[in-house]
């Protein structure tokens, strides 16, 4: 990462005119984005490149007037980049729940009775951009008549396995479910 820095102080020697403000320096960039486009619209690829190239120098150009550390500033954004995922919202869809987590924090769950249920949840996800997850356990049933029916085991559903789905109106699984016969 040190090499940055040593760019950066090459590049700022070898520049005839150094920007007097921050202001006049991110303008010289927004300037070199525009013709870096218009070349690549002409499908200039060569002068694209050659654009691109300058770009990248007056960044660390840019980066030198307010006084970043090149190293420093890569190591925040790589930092950004690997924690921007994870706060990414995703529904856990079981047979008989649906459990919103952000991260590993739950933020809520939602009871899942019909099927009509179940395409309210796929609703909720594709509206606030979730990806949902069909994760496939077996339920213990709780009101069954049996006196240890606490500990007996339902059916198993036949919903795929911790496969990551993102919602849409195109994708039309649908989850197995129905409505316990003893429930009040």
């Amino acid at each position: 990462m040190e090499e940055f820095t040593q760019a950066q102080q090459a590049l700022w020697f070898a520049q005839p005119k150094h920007p007097d403000t921050i202001h006049e320096a991110i303008e010289q960039l927004a300037n070199l984005t525009e013709q870096a486009q218009a070349a690549y619209q002409q499908e200039n690829l060569l002068k694209t490149q050659q654009a691109v190239e300058d770009l990248l120098a007056h960044t660390l150009i840019t980066m030198k007037c307010m006084e970043v550390i090149p190293a420093a500033a890569i190591e925040r954004v790589l930092k950004r980049f690997q924690t921007d995922g994870r706060d990414n919202p995703t529904l856990h869809v079981y047979p008989d729940q649906a459990v919103l987590k952000m991260g590993s924090d739950i933020r809520g769950r939602f009871p899942l009775y019909t099927e009509s249920d179940y395409t309210h949840v796929k609703e909720i996800a594709q509206t606030f951009g979730c990806t949902l997850q069909h994760h496939d356990s077996e339920q213990l049933s709780l009101l069954s008549g049996n006196s240890n029916a606490s500990h007996q085991k339902t059916q198993k559903t036949s919903i795929p396995t911790a496969t990551n789905t993102t919602a849409s109106p195109l994708n039309n699984n649908v989850l197995p479910l129905t409505r316990p016969s003893n429930r009040r």
